[in-house]
């Protein structure tokens, strides 16, 4: 558990400085949509209403969650997603991404007043993919994951993600 910790720990503290780089100075002609809202699903970057944004360095992030709360259950799913920008075609882009999901489950049965609760963070990333259609944009990413939620629960896998968006506010982007 503490090695896995200090391994989340560090993809946090990669995620704040590959993320929230600055702008820099430079020429480029290529263009990105800035702000992104929508709806994402995926094992690393969570499920549920979604935000991106891109910066004029090619660097973003997105942040996706999913809360639910009623009487008997409660359930979070958190996504916290670093995003940088590979390549740019006229029809799609290339980028890499990697992230942490957390998600939380809570449930009270009434019958037999049986509580079950889980928590799972998922850690992981690869390629992705985003391609336009106006101000329309359809993600599609894949890579590998490790997934922990407890002391014999743990594992890799290959993830699949997958978003849909609404692009607005245009940016000019410029070399690193």
């Amino acid at each position: 558990m503490k090695h896995f910790m200090i391994f989340v720990l560090g993809i946090s503290l990669l995620f704040i400085n590959f993320s929230f780089a600055g702008d820099q100075d430079g020429t480029n002609d290529q263009t990105l949509m800035a702000h992104h809202v929508g709806v994402a699903a995926g094992f690393v970057t969570g499920y549920g209403l979604s935000y991106r944004h891109w910066k004029s360095n090619g660097h973003g992030y997105q942040i996706t969650i999913a809360p639910y709360l009623d009487q008997s259950s409660t359930y979070l799913s958190l996504g916290i997603t670093g995003l940088k920008t590979i390549h740019i075609a006229s029809f799609a882009n290339l980028f890499a991404y990697y992230g942490l999901h957390f998600n939380y489950s809570k449930d009270k049965d009434d019958y037999d007043n049986m509580v079950s609760e889980q928590t799972i963070l998922i850690v992981g990333g690869g390629p992705g993919f985003e391609m336009h259609y106006g101000p329309i944009s359809l993600d599609l990413m894949f890579g590998l994951a490790g997934r922990y939620s407890g002391k014999n629960d743990y594992g890799i896998q290959i993830t699949i993600e997958t978003g849909l968006y609404y692009s607005f506010d245009m940016i000019k982007l410029v070399e690193d």
